[in-house]
């Protein structure tokens, strides 16, 4: 999440990974030549290339294919999305945090109290902690939409430079065959819902 530094978005590419063999595809589809996005908002054109649907159409429907899935969106967000298969794999969260419930709409405001009490008491500029509390919200909003319930805990690094938000809920959680576009293209949606939580969201984080 957002701190006081401002990480800069890094748009590097595993060339091994990211390009099919010549053996396999005689066009050779290069997703690092294709798409060299140095920005958040080429997300659209990354999900338009044919680069980028050929690669992810070739992808079995298996653990192997959330494995792949996992490391592209890995790279092309700049490091910033990491889908975790386990527990195991989540960062350790910051020790000083504080839960809020969210169960309903109203918890929302709730839930950007909270942060906005952590972002003024550790002097925040205005804009990263508008930034931070956009994020949050729809990280919120779709443990509200997509689950009967949640939480958002909002923890502090010892130093105090960096907020940390883990929210959680009981959802089932995406399809493999939509991960891609749940997360990277604003307006798909498998349900009621605007589609741009995820847009927003590695549109403001930093990490």
């Amino acid at each position: 999440m957002p701190n006081k530094s401002g990480k800069k978005w890094n748009g590097n590419f595993d060339r091994k990974m990211m390009e099919p063999s010549a053996q396999t595809n005689p066009n050779k589809y290069s997703l690092a030549k294709a798409m060299a996005v140095d920005k958040v908002s080429d997300y659209s054109s990354l999900l338009s290339s044919d680069s980028f649907r050929y690669l992810i159409e070739q992808l079995p429907t298996s653990s192997e294919a959330l494995s792949r899935v996992r490391k592209i969106l890995h790279h092309v967000t700049g490091n910033k999305l990491s889908v975790c298969e386990s527990e195991d794999q989540l960062p350790l969260p910051f020790p000083v945090c504080e839960e809020v419930r969210i169960t309903s709409p109203i918890d929302l405001r709730r839930v950007r109290r909270a942060v906005q009490t952590v972002t003024d008491r550790l002097h925040f500029s205005e804009e990263r902690a508008y930034d931070l509390i956009a994020a949050v919200s729809e990280g919120a909003m779709n443990a509200i939409v997509h689950a009967s319930a949640g939480s958002a805990t909002i923890c502090v690094h010892p130093d105090g430079d960096e907020i940390q938000v883990w929210i959680r809920d009981n959802g089932n959680g995406i399809a493999v065959t939509h991960l891609h576009r749940a997360t990277l293209e604003c307006g798909f949606t498998t349900s009621d819902s605007l589609g741009c939580g995820f847009f927003i969201i590695l549109n403001t984080i930093d990490s």
